[in-house]
């Protein structure tokens, strides 16, 4: 019996028109401790991303009704949708369909057959990648608003590059029109 959310390591969705392939992921996860839930194709795929929010997904590239490449798309042009890492689970092992992941906005690609043994550890891996990029985001976030009731502005400038980035807040604490400083520094 899988544990409460709360309690696992994760809601997993797994989306595989292979039966079998279904069955075997969702053993493989839920000995690692992490929560299954399945679809076996993409329509039904985006439904149940729709209704639980996973915090990953396993998608095979060929399924009916949707393919893999058009459900990732579709889960990345979401409000939502940019957060959660999509593995593209595919028997292809052409470097086409390793672009055609990536571009249709996939985290990471694993090819049939799946080593079992390592499949907990990858997910439990990306898990975590997206738990620091998360963090990092809101650390963002916090400094962005910390410097606005503050009234501080920042600026950096990569010598190697020639590139300089400053805060939107400089704006607001001197009389600088948005343009005027990338028309200065492009000089």
């Amino acid at each position: 019996m899988p544990e409460s959310r709360e309690q696992c390591h994760g809601l997993i969705l797994v989306a595989d028109d292979e039966a079998t392939q279904r069955l075997l992921t969702r053993q493989a996860l839920e000995q690692a401790g992490f929560e299954v839930v399945e679809a076996r194709n993409g329509e039904l795929a985006l439904q149940r991303y729709d209704q639980q929010r996973p915090d990953l997904i396993l998608l095979d590239v060929r399924m009916p009704k949707l393919d893999g490449f058009a459900v990732c798309a579709r889960i990345r042009q979401r409000v939502d949708g940019g957060e959660v890492p999509i593995v593209m689970v595919t028997g292809l092992e052409d470097i086409v369909s390793i672009e055609q992941s990536y571009q249709a906005g996939a985290t990471d690609f694993i090819t049939k057959p799946v080593v079992w043994s390592i499949l907990s550890h990858r997910v439990r891996y990306l898990l975590r990648a997206a738990d620091a990029i998360q963090a990092l985001r809101q650390s963002e976030s916090r400094r962005i608003q910390a410097q606005q009731v503050a009234r501080l502005a920042n600026w950096d400038w990569d010598m190697v590059r020639d590139q300089v980035w400053w805060s939107d807040e400089i704006f607001r604490l001197f009389p600088i029109e948005p343009g005027a400083l990338d028309a200065a520094f492009q000089s």
